[in-house]
């Protein structure tokens, strides 16, 4: 559900009829993604994506596509993890499973750019893309880099707090 600023809501799919056309001619969408699935490069409910369209784009593993899963109609933002047979499989940054192939007519944007804390950055960013590589490489060590990611977040706020 897309949720406007009146509290309205309405259904993503709904709403991509509308904005898909509008983002082969060249608009742009923002969004604010919730869900934990792309931690830790976009953080529920706190960073905005910009949204392109994926028309005439030659996508490539690492980039973000706005797609339409094939289980629920809900609209989902994840990164290709590889392409085969001209099918996209995306994964999660959070996730260790890659998912089923996604058929380019259900992918209908891709992410161009993102803000965080104000700071805008390019999906193009050569160290931005190089982090991205590293990440989707070390696929099967992700549990352990976010359990050792929590721990050092536990120990940093303790030491904040005896501080003060």
């Amino acid at each position: 559900m897309l949720v406007l600023d009146n509290h309205q809501q309405i259904p993503l799919v709904e709403f991509m009829k509308v904005f898909k056309p509008m983002m082969v001619e060249g608009y742009r969408l923002s969004i604010q993604p919730r869900g934990d699935s792309m931690r830790p490069f976009i953080r529920n409910g706190k960073d905005i994506v910009v949204l392109k369209s994926a028309a005439g784009i030659k996508l490539k593993r690492g980039d973000i596509i706005f797609y339409r899963s094939l289980y629920n109609e809900s609209m989902v933002l994840h990164r290709i993890h590889h392409i085969k047979d001209g099918c996209f499989y995306p994964v999660g940054d959070a996730h260790i499973g890659v998912e089923c192939a996604i058929r380019p007519e259900n992918v209908y944007g891709v992410v161009c750019e993102f803000e965080r804390n104000g700071k805008r950055i390019s999906a193009d960013a050569p160290l931005y893309r190089t982090l991205v590589q590293i990440w989707l490489l070390v696929i099967r060590l992700r549990p352990f880099a976010f359990k050792a990611w929590r721990a050092i977040r536990r120990v940093t706020r303790r030491q904040q707090r005896s501080r003060n």
